[in-house]
């Protein structure tokens, strides 16, 4: 698969997190955001001290990040250049050790991407929405994992 070390993430993997963050907003046309480059390590610095998220590292530098929250993927994120390598897969088969009994996210509908991914991965639509319940305002869709 790879060479991918994943663990906690620390203090520090909060700004190259942003990055990849950051990254992923950029390529996406149809996302807006109103947030800050710095108010993302913000956030991803909550999840840290938080303690629910992972980071896969490969030659000094961090590939992506996962944060689970309980049973909820609340975050999934690959520097371009570490996508279609496995790392999203070893990802959610943390998620999924850890959740045996199902797990839940929502992407937007317009990553197809994201979409195509989660769906070969075993989880089914559990609902489409209009984008009025999340801060982009951009219709989502939830995805439910119904576990083994």
């Amino acid at each position: 698969m790879s060479g991918y070390v994943l663990r906690p993430a620390v203090a520090e993997d909060a700004a190259p997190c942003a990055t990849i963050m950051r990254g992923w907003m950029g390529e996406n046309e149809w996302f807006h955001t109103h947030h800050t480059p710095a108010g993302d390590a913000t956030f991803l610095t909550t999840k840290i001290v938080a303690g629910t998220m992972t980071v896969a590292e490969t030659g000094g530098e961090i590939a992506g990040f996962l944060v689970l929250e309980a049973d909820y993927v609340a975050c999934l994120y690959l520097h371009r250049k570490h996508r279609d390598k496995g790392l999203g897969v070893q990802f959610l088969d943390v998620a999924k050790a850890k959740n045996k009994s199902g797990l839940n996210l929502f992407t937007f509908q317009a990553n197809s991407g994201a979409r195509r991914f989660y769906e070969r991965e075993g989880f089914k639509v559990e609902m489409m929405t209009d984008g009025a319940g999340n801060e982009e305002g951009i219709p989502d869709v939830m995805y439910v994992w119904e576990g083994i």
